[in-house]
């Protein structure tokens, strides 16, 4: 009976793990979506750029758990799109932005 009471979970487990790993997938952007939840499209955007100087639509998007009908007017606004060069691609906060408490005053 030992080695046949294994067989009794059938494919059970292996489902089960499946559905925990989907979970934890959809789950990527919907903590995402929480953890920015209550905030505006252009707060968020502020707070991204606090980390890192140079973005893509696709980062934006996946950072942020905002889908890209919401970012693109935003981005048009508060950043500069790099046509060429090494950030060929790339969203940069515009200078007027860049300077609010990234520097000290001199």
């Amino acid at each position: 009976a030992g080695a046949g009471s294994g067989d009794g979970f059938g494919d059970a487990v292996q489902k089960h793990g499946k559905s925990i790993l989907e979970a934890a997938e959809r789950g990527g952007v919907d903590s995402k979506k929480r953890k920015f939840e209550g905030q505006s499209i252009r707060s968020i955007i502020f707070k991204l750029f606090e980390t890192q100087r140079f973005w893509t639509v696709k980062e934006l998007k996946n950072a942020s758990g905002r889908v890209e009908k919401e970012i693109r007017p935003v981005l048009n606004e508060l950043c500069d799109f790099r046509r060429n060069g090494e950030q060929k691609g790339t969203w940069e906060l515009q200078k007027q932005y860049q300077m609010q408490g990234t520097e000290d005053a001199t």
